[in-house]
Protein backbone atom coordinates (compact mmCIF):
# COMPACT_ATOMS: atom_id res chain seq x y z
CA UNK A 1 0.00 0.00 0.00
CA UNK A 2 1.49 3.58 -1.00
CA UNK A 3 0.20 6.22 1.37
CA UNK A 4 0.24 9.79 -0.34
CA UNK A 5 -0.55 12.93 1.26
CA UNK A 6 -1.59 15.86 -0.59
CA UNK A 7 -0.67 18.40 1.72
CA UNK A 8 3.36 17.09 1.20
CA UNK A 9 2.70 17.23 -2.60
CA UNK A 10 1.37 20.52 -2.29
CA UNK A 11 4.37 21.94 -0.97
CA UNK A 12 6.96 19.93 -2.39
CA UNK A 13 5.48 18.72 -6.10
CA UNK A 14 6.53 15.09 -4.98
CA UNK A 15 3.46 12.32 -5.01
CA UNK A 16 5.12 10.13 -2.55
CA UNK A 17 6.78 7.40 -4.25
CA UNK A 18 5.13 7.99 -7.74
CA UNK A 19 7.74 10.24 -10.04
CA UNK A 20 7.11 12.51 -12.74
CA UNK A 21 8.92 10.40 -15.40
CA UNK A 22 8.06 6.75 -14.53
CA UNK A 23 6.32 4.45 -17.01
CA UNK A 24 2.98 2.86 -16.69
CA UNK A 25 4.65 -0.51 -15.87
CA UNK A 26 6.59 1.04 -13.06
CA UNK A 27 3.62 2.75 -11.81
CA UNK A 28 1.60 -0.53 -12.17
CA UNK A 29 3.80 -2.30 -10.01
CA UNK A 30 4.04 0.52 -7.24
CA UNK A 31 0.10 0.65 -6.72
CA UNK A 32 -1.75 -2.16 -9.41
CA UNK A 33 -3.60 -1.78 -12.30
CA UNK A 34 -6.31 0.21 -12.78
CA UNK A 35 -9.76 -0.52 -14.61
CA UNK A 36 -10.43 3.00 -15.75
CA UNK A 37 -8.45 4.35 -18.55
CA UNK A 38 -8.56 6.54 -21.69
CA UNK A 39 -6.76 6.42 -24.99
CA UNK A 40 -6.20 9.97 -26.27
CA UNK A 41 -7.50 9.23 -29.90
CA UNK A 42 -8.46 6.13 -31.70
CA UNK A 43 -5.55 4.89 -33.10
CA UNK A 44 -3.08 5.27 -29.93
CA UNK A 45 -1.46 1.90 -28.62
CA UNK A 46 -1.85 2.53 -25.59
CA UNK A 47 -3.86 4.83 -22.57
CA UNK A 48 -2.98 8.17 -21.59
CA UNK A 49 -4.37 8.69 -19.08
CA UNK A 50 -5.23 6.48 -15.95
CA UNK A 51 -7.49 7.07 -12.80
CA UNK A 52 -7.27 6.07 -9.23
CA UNK A 53 -9.99 7.23 -7.05
CA UNK A 54 -10.19 10.73 -7.90
CA UNK A 55 -6.67 10.98 -8.93
CA UNK A 56 -5.39 10.83 -12.88
CA UNK A 57 -2.34 10.13 -13.99
CA UNK A 58 -1.17 10.94 -17.99
CA UNK A 59 1.34 9.83 -19.30
CA UNK A 60 2.88 10.23 -23.35
CA UNK A 61 1.29 8.86 -25.84
CA UNK A 62 4.05 6.45 -26.73
CA UNK A 63 3.97 2.62 -25.67
CA UNK A 64 6.94 3.81 -23.49
CA UNK A 65 5.40 7.22 -22.75
CA UNK A 66 6.49 8.54 -19.47
CA UNK A 67 4.57 10.22 -16.58
CA UNK A 68 3.85 13.87 -17.30
CA UNK A 69 0.67 14.93 -15.02
CA UNK A 70 -1.02 14.21 -11.93
CA UNK A 71 -4.67 15.88 -11.17
CA UNK A 72 -6.44 15.01 -8.94
CA UNK A 73 -10.55 16.58 -9.20
CA UNK A 74 -13.29 15.83 -6.08
CA UNK A 75 -15.62 15.92 -9.12
CA UNK A 76 -14.64 12.75 -11.17
CA UNK A 77 -16.49 9.65 -10.12
CA UNK A 78 -14.43 7.96 -8.04
CA UNK A 79 -12.01 4.41 -9.72
CA UNK A 80 -10.62 1.67 -7.63
CA UNK A 81 -7.81 3.27 -5.52
CA UNK A 82 -5.83 -1.06 -5.68
CA UNK A 83 -2.67 -0.14 -3.83
CA UNK A 84 -2.92 3.38 -2.69
CA UNK A 85 -4.08 5.09 0.19
CA UNK A 86 -4.08 8.73 -0.23
CA UNK A 87 -5.02 11.52 2.45
CA UNK A 88 -6.72 14.24 0.46
CA UNK A 89 -6.55 17.21 2.41
CA UNK A 90 -7.85 20.02 1.28
CA UNK A 91 -9.08 18.19 -1.80
CA UNK A 92 -12.75 17.74 -0.95
CA UNK A 93 -15.56 19.02 -3.28
CA UNK A 94 -16.83 22.34 -2.13
CA UNK A 95 -13.90 23.68 -0.45
CA UNK A 96 -14.11 27.06 -0.68
CA UNK A 97 -10.95 29.63 -1.86
CA UNK A 98 -11.01 31.45 1.48
CA UNK A 99 -10.91 28.61 3.08
CA UNK A 100 -8.13 26.72 1.29
CA UNK A 101 -6.02 29.90 1.60
CA UNK A 102 -6.53 29.87 5.42
CA UNK A 103 -5.36 25.92 5.01
CA UNK A 104 -1.86 26.96 3.43
CA UNK A 105 -1.62 29.47 6.18
CA UNK A 106 -2.11 26.92 8.65
CA UNK A 107 0.14 24.10 6.86
CA UNK A 108 2.85 26.68 5.87
CA UNK A 109 2.24 26.16 1.99
CA UNK A 110 3.84 28.93 0.38
CA UNK A 111 1.82 30.02 -2.96
CA UNK A 112 1.35 32.86 -5.86
CA UNK A 113 -1.81 33.60 -7.48
CA UNK A 114 -1.19 33.21 -11.37
CA UNK A 115 -3.42 32.99 -14.19
CA UNK A 116 -3.31 30.97 -16.89
CA UNK A 117 -4.30 31.96 -20.65
CA UNK A 118 -7.07 29.42 -20.70
CA UNK A 119 -8.52 30.36 -17.40
CA UNK A 120 -11.78 32.43 -18.19
CA UNK A 121 -13.06 35.19 -15.29
CA UNK A 122 -14.74 32.92 -13.22
CA UNK A 123 -11.24 30.86 -12.59
CA UNK A 124 -8.96 31.54 -9.64
CA UNK A 125 -5.42 29.62 -9.64
CA UNK A 126 -2.83 29.23 -6.83
CA UNK A 127 0.88 27.75 -8.06
CA UNK A 128 1.99 26.33 -4.70
CA UNK A 129 5.58 26.16 -3.79
CA UNK A 130 5.94 22.56 -5.19
CA UNK A 131 4.96 23.92 -8.51
CA UNK A 132 1.14 22.44 -8.10
CA UNK A 133 -1.47 24.43 -9.94
CA UNK A 134 -4.56 25.02 -7.37
CA UNK A 135 -7.87 25.78 -9.51
CA UNK A 136 -10.76 27.19 -8.30
CA UNK A 137 -13.97 27.83 -10.33
CA UNK A 138 -17.44 29.67 -9.77
CA UNK A 139 -20.32 27.34 -8.49
CA UNK A 140 -23.48 28.80 -7.62
CA UNK A 141 -21.99 31.71 -6.79
CA UNK A 142 -19.16 30.38 -4.74
CA UNK A 143 -15.28 30.20 -5.66
CA UNK A 144 -14.74 26.34 -5.01
CA UNK A 145 -12.13 23.56 -5.79
CA UNK A 146 -11.70 22.57 -9.39
CA UNK A 147 -8.83 20.35 -9.73
CA UNK A 148 -5.23 20.31 -8.24
CA UNK A 149 -2.56 19.45 -10.83
CA UNK A 150 0.84 19.11 -11.82
CA UNK A 151 2.15 18.83 -14.99
CA UNK A 152 6.05 19.02 -16.29
CA UNK A 153 7.84 18.63 -20.06
CA UNK A 154 9.88 15.85 -20.07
Amino acid sequence: MKKIDVTKFLKTGKFGDINFGMTRIELFTLIGQTEWFHFSFKKSKSPTLYRYGIVEFYFEEEEEGRLNGIQISPYYKEAALNRLKINYGIANSGIKYYDCLEFFQKNWIDYEIVQSKYDTADVRRLNTEGKVHVIFSEDDNEIVLYKISKFVEL
